[in-house]
This record gives C-alpha cells, structure tokens and sequence, in this order.
C-alpha cells in the first residue's frame, strides 16, 4: 500500500504499543474476529493488532446508514432472546422496546421503527423452537480452552443465541435486508460460525431463523399513503390493503419475511469441518499474529509482505457483488481517506459484552 511520510510516521507509532488483541491463546478467537482474518490479512492487522475501525457515523440513523440493519438486528434478538426463554410475548415485546429505547433511535421516512419491531416480534412462530424442546437457555456465553494432540492451545470465545438445557439443540437469528432460504439449505453446512457453535456446545440440531428487515427491504408506495402518519402506515403495511406487492401485508406473508427451519448436523459433519477447516485456520491465525507481532515486522516495508501478510485485492474479493460491496476499510484501500482519518475501537469483542 501505497503510503505518504506521516502515515508511516503513524504506522510506526501505532506499531510501538501494545496490540488491541494478544493472539489467540490469551485473548481468544471469536466467530467475527475470524471474519475479519479472513476478508483482508492487511485489514485485520489494522483492527485487531493497531485498533483501528472505520469512523463511526453519529445518530440520527436511518434505512441508508451502513448500520441500521445492524441496530436493527440488535434489537429484535432482545425480543427473541426474552420470547424463547419465557414464552411471553408481551414482555419479549416489552424488553425489546426498552432496549430500542435506551439505543440510538432508527429513522425512516415511512415506518415508524419503534412499531415495525414490535409487530415483527409477534409475526415469530414461537411453536417452532419448542416442537422439540421448551427449555432454552439464551445469549449463552461461552468461553472454553480446545486442546488437541500436535495442535496449539486455542482460547475459544462467543455467544450462543439460544441452547436447549438438555444440550442437543442451537437457535441462531440472523436479521437481513435479504433473505435466500434456499441458498442458506444449500451452504448451512458449511457455515463456519455453526460447524464453530455446534462442535463447542455438543448440539447437532439448529433452529436456524432468517428474518427480513422491513425497513430496509425497498420503498414503499401503498394505496392511501398520502396524509397518513408512519404510525398507521406502519400498520397498514403488516394488516392492511398493500396493494399489488407479492409480500404484503407482512402479516399473511410472514413465510416470505420470516424464515424458520430446523437442520441436522451429524457428528462426521462436523468433525470434518473442524479438521479441514477450523483447524486449519486457527493455525494461520496464530501464525499470522505471530509474524505481525515480531519486532522486525515493519507493514511499511513491501518486502514483509508475502503468504502470510497481504492485502486482498478489491476487485477480486467476492466477484459476483464487487460492483455493490464494500468491505472493511474500503475507503482506505482506495485511498479516499487517509490512515489518520481511522478511529480508534473503544474495545475488542464487543459482541460478548
């Protein structure tokens, strides 16, 4: 990369402290802390060893921000980790208000957020969970030591959305603008955060949930929608008259916003995955960090740059959307901004907290 003098003055500073994270055997390996090792060898240097992040965008956030899905995603898990575990749904429903509430407010021009969430919660088929079991512990944290013969110590951290109390079932939720459940049934079993979950808890079933965001899915244009305030917009687009949309109102095609299915994984599965795949990549990870942190590690120095130490090339990092992706420090990679325009991250595993 191609570097101006004060940025190298920088790196070089950065480079004299401490790391952020202290590898793998100290501080641990989580699922999104694999994510970043692998979109970018260069990317995650600048995250996890120097502690640097993209600028955060303050509030107001709305449907455009890179981080609406994400807060959105924040909130209703709240209502889904409360309903699975007591099975109430007005104090799911409550929890989840409180925990918006207390967040940055999410805007948009026509939903009122506050009350999509609420009637989104109670479209959730709760009986789907608990055909096999109606005990659930959720937002389990775990935090275990994987020791294996002629393989280094690991430190194994993360959080389980939901495990049944007798051991043998997951629920995860992924929250999206987008959802595909049929390209998920094709690629479920190569999931590296499931293979990753399913080989610490013992669990081989997955009740694994696709929602959809409303807000983030497309404008909308429904009949009446001149004078009518985002309140009772909101529930017209769940109950009322949508028109000639396929997939509203949301609550008689709730199949099409929300997906539930249950997968079974077998114990060769995913001893296979471990060995072939996670394995594998907890062994780069430390070789990585190991190499980035010795001292005559210099990431000015094109020379030090090989196998183990690079940066991904743009164009070529996931070919069928390079045209609307934008991965992690984009805007540094192409050069728009510079290494000081980079925040540094108030802490590491924020997930866990």
């Amino acid at each position: 990369m191609d570097l101006q003098p004060h940025e190298q003055s920088l790196f070089i500073e950065l480079k004299s402290r401490e790391p952020l994270w202290k590898g793998p055997l100290v501080d641990g390996i989580t699922q999104s802390l694999l994510n970043e090792f692998l979109q970018d060898p260069f990317s995650a240097y600048l995250s996890l060893i120097l502690g640097l992040e993209p600028p955060r965008d303050d509030p107001p956030y709305d449907q455009e921000h890179p981080r609406f899905n994400l807060h959105w995603g924040d909130a209703y898990h709240v209502g889904l980790e409360h309903l699975i575990k007591t099975g109430d749904i007005s104090y799911a429903q409550q929890q989840m208000l409180y925990y918006y509430d207390d967040g940055p407010q999410l805007t948009h021009p026509d939903i009122n957020v506050r009350t999509s969430l609420f009637f989104m919660l109670k479209q959730y088929n709760l009986n789907v969970p608990h055909e096999s079991t109606t005990e659930w512990d959720t937002e389990v944290v775990f935090d275990t030591t994987y020791l294996q013969s002629n393989c280094p110590e690991f430190r194994l951290r993360g959080k389980f959305d939901g495990l049944s109390k007798c051991g043998t079932y997951l629920v995860e939720h992924k929250c999206k603008k987008r959802i595909d459940p049929i390209q998920l049934a094709e690629e479920i079993y190569t999931d590296t955060q499931l293979n990753m979950y399913l080989g610490i808890s013992g669990a081989r079933h997955v009740y694994y949930d696709l929602i959809r965001i409303p807000e983030a899915a497309y404008k909308y244009s429904l009949p009446g929608r001149s004078g009518m305030d985002a309140k009772a917009f909101t529930n017209q687009l769940y109950f009322g008259d949508c028109g000639n949309y396929s997939s509203l109102p949301i609550s008689k095609y709730t199949h099409d916003w929300i997906s539930q299915q249950l997968y079974t994984f077998t114990e060769e599965q995913v001893d296979r995955f471990w060995q072939t795949t996670l394995i594998p990549l907890f062994k780069r990870l430390l070789e990585w960090y190991e190499y980035v942190t010795d001292p005559n590690f210099d990431p000015c120095n094109p020379e030090c740059y090989g196998p183990i130490f690079y940066i991904h090339p743009l164009r070529t990092f996931i070919p069928a959307v390079t045209e609307t992706f934008k991965c992690k420090f984009h805007s540094l990679l192409t050069r728009q901004t510079e290494l000081g325009d980079l925040d540094h991250k108030p802490s590491l595993f924020e997930e866990l907290q």
